[in-house]
């Protein structure tokens, strides 16, 4: 019977965890979606009819970047946005409601409406997410006004109750952005950004 000594039963084992954990991170290892938000927070007012006659409301665009470098794939569930003023403490919770693109004149259109996205393993996708805020639905208006704003995304990757990606930033609309948008509404110019 031969011995077997002591370092090569170190060496085994050691080459035996390091398959193990090679082969984890190369094939089995679970989805790890992230988000990125594109830097142009697209906001413009829309028109909602109404049995009741139009109203106004608001419409953000915001471009996402998906992203999953493990092996395997995942899905992203739902996507909302929160939109306030701190000063104010008022907060909007928006839920996606479509993916927009680019036409060809330059305008946003509706590409599809908002649904799961699946994400492949060691893959990305861009979408341009797009939030209403629907006084009809809300019974409340989303004043636009000058000043700071906070952006909050939160997106889902597994049905749970709690967001697993969460996104936060602020802007500031300026007065020449806010005249714009005043001036969109009362020319009827709908869909038209600040």
């Amino acid at each position: 019977m031969q011995q077997v000594s002591l370092p090569t039963i170190v060496i085994s084992v050691a080459s035996l965890i390091l398959s193990i954990a090679v082969a984890y991170f190369a094939y089995f290892r679970l989805a790890e979606i992230k988000l990125l938000v594109g830097r142009n927070i697209i906001l413009f007012p829309s028109k909602v009819k109404t049995p009741s006659g139009d109203i106004v409301g608001v419409t953000f665009n915001i471009p996402i970047t998906f992203y999953n470098w493990s092996p395997q794939g995942g899905t992203v569930y739902k996507i909302r946005l929160l939109i306030g003023r701190q000063q104010q403490n008022e907060y909007y919770d928006m839920t996606w409601t479509t993916f927009a693109k680019i036409g060809d004149g330059g305008n946003f259109e509706d590409e599809e409406l908002a649904q799961p996205i699946p994400m492949g393993g060691r893959s990305s996708v861009n979408k341009i997410v797009r939030f209403d805020w629907n006084p009809e639905f809300t019974g409340e208006k989303l004043d636009v006004r000058v000043g700071k704003y906070d952006l909050m995304i939160f997106a889902w990757t597994r049905n749970s109750e709690r967001p697993d990606l969460k996104y936060v930033t602020s802007f500031f609309i300026k007065d020449e952005q806010y005249g714009k948008y005043e001036s969109n509404i009362s020319s009827g110019n709908f869909g038209l950004p600040i």
